[in-house]
């Protein structure tokens, strides 16, 4: 069973990821991490620190700095998706 801290750890991680799990889920809609997976892997890199630092507890300000790098990453590999081949 679930803990009451465990409990609000999640509701802030939701909180906080909100923007990037929605970045990171339509670039997988439009296929971003084959068709440009250059920008999708930085984008998982920050996405993934963000996650790390959250867990460990580090500074929330580093952490939104990663998730905002992660969410400009995502997009520009969805841009990249939709450019004329």
């Amino acid at each position: 069973m679930a803990s009451a801290g465990d409990l609000a750890a999640q509701e802030a991680k939701t909180i906080l990821f909100k923007d990037a799990n929605a970045a990171l889920q339509a670039a997988k809609q439009v296929q971003a991490d084959v068709l440009a997976p250059d920008n999708f892997a930085d984008a998982m890199k920050r996405y993934q620190k963000a996650e790390a630092d959250l867990k460990e507890g580090k500074n929330l300000d580093d952490i939104r700095k990663s998730l905002r790098e992660s969410n400009a990453y995502f997009q520009k590999a969805i841009n990249a998706t939709s450019l004329p081949r």
